[in-house]
């Protein structure tokens, strides 16, 4: 019983790094992206 739940608690871990991961991810590609723009546009 103990095991599944320390197994069950590493899955959740796993699954909020991940989704923590991609929405880093997202942050900065859509950051990237209008820091481009702007820069496009000043040009």
């Amino acid at each position: 019983m103990l095991y599944q739940d320390h197994t069950s608690v590493v899955c959740k871990k796993q699954i909020f790094h991940t989704e923590f991961i991609l929405r880093c991810h997202y942050y900065i590609t859509t950051f990237d992206l209008y820091y481009t723009d702007q820069i496009q546009q000043t040009t």
